[in-house]
């Protein structure tokens, strides 16, 4: 595998700077990456007299990426110039993404994402050689409390009652409206389950998502006008239930039936997703999106 580049993104105050493996003239040149590891403690148990123990959980502890660089300037102005841009995005006070963009087996550059925060403030080389007017080496990492690295662009699929139909004014040849598709099969091949965003969209009378693969489902208990849209948010520590109505989100948990799995996740491999809802004659629809999960690169 060669790494392309890293792209690091301040998330407060929109910096970035981008790491490359070959700089024509001045920036930032990547002279190694660790993507790190996502350690695992586990969760165990012994009974009495019981060889070894038994396993029952192995949740994953914070990854910590890793890299050295160099700055490349033409003097010392522009190298501490590079250096003030860098300070602002590895702030140790702040969130940052990190992109990793690499390729593997002589295919098209691929790209997956993480986030983090710095564990330090910028490690800059103090030794002349490698401290002067025209390079600067440094190394950094960060502390990612999610471990998974994921697709940089959100997966979207969209699940309709009815699609097509008449538009005014209309030319033949035209179409009527047909049913849409009321299940998809959904293939996640990341490493582990994902987490989704389920998008609900008036009008609707009680639609529901369900994973048939997993028997998870997520309900809604009552009728979405055409101006409301209904987000529910799966992953852990970002559950969340908002109903928008002319632009306005707010609370929207009194609107989910009780039996909801708000745990709602795609399985690793194939998923199948059926959408259902009260009023089949209605043109309404609910979009799940959701990032793959990967324990490397």
């Amino acid at each position: 595998m060669k790494y392309e580049s890293i792209e690091l993104t301040n998330e407060n105050n929109g910096h970035h700077v981008l790491f490359e493996s070959f700089v024509r003239d001045t920036g930032f040149l990547l002279q190694d990456f660790d993507p790190g590891v996502a350690p695992a403690t586990f969760k165990t148990a012994k009974g009495y007299g019981q060889d070894g123990v038994t396993k029952y959980s192995a949740p994953l502890d914070i990854r910590n990426p890793r890299f050295s660089a160099s700055i490349i300037g033409n003097g010392l102005a522009e190298i501490e110039s590079l250096k003030q841009e860098l300070d602002f995005v590895m702030n140790p006070k702040d969130m940052l993404t990190l992109k990793v963009n690499y390729e593997t087996h002589g295919t098209h550059p691929e790209s997956k994402i993480i986030r983090g925060s710095p564990d330090q403030s910028v490690d800059y080389s103090t030794n002349y050689k490698t401290s002067n007017d025209f390079l600067q080496e440094f190394k950094g990492g960060l502390d990612c409390f999610n471990p998974f690295y994921t697709d940089p662009a959100e997966s979207r699929i969209a699940l309709t009652s009815w699609e097509g139909g008449l538009t005014f004014p209309f030319t033949p040849p035209f179409t009527l409206a047909h049913r849409g598709a009321p299940t998809i099969s959904v293939f996640n091949d990341g490493h582990v389950k994902t987490p989704v965003l389920i998008i609900f969209t008036g009008p609707a009378v009680y639609p529901k998502v369900t994973n048939r693969t997993t028997g998870e489902f997520v309900a809604v208990r009552k009728e979405l006008l055409e101006d409301e849209t209904l987000y529910i948010n799966t992953a852990y520590g970002e559950k969340s239930i908002e109903i928008e109505k002319n632009g306005v989100r707010r609370n929207g948990y009194n609107y989910i039936d009780q039996n909801s799995f708000l745990s709602f996740n795609l399985a690793v491999g194939d998923n199948i997703l059926e959408y259902s809802n009260g009023r089949t004659d209605l043109t309404n629809a609910v979009e799940v999106r959701y990032r793959r999960r990967y324990l490397g690169i």
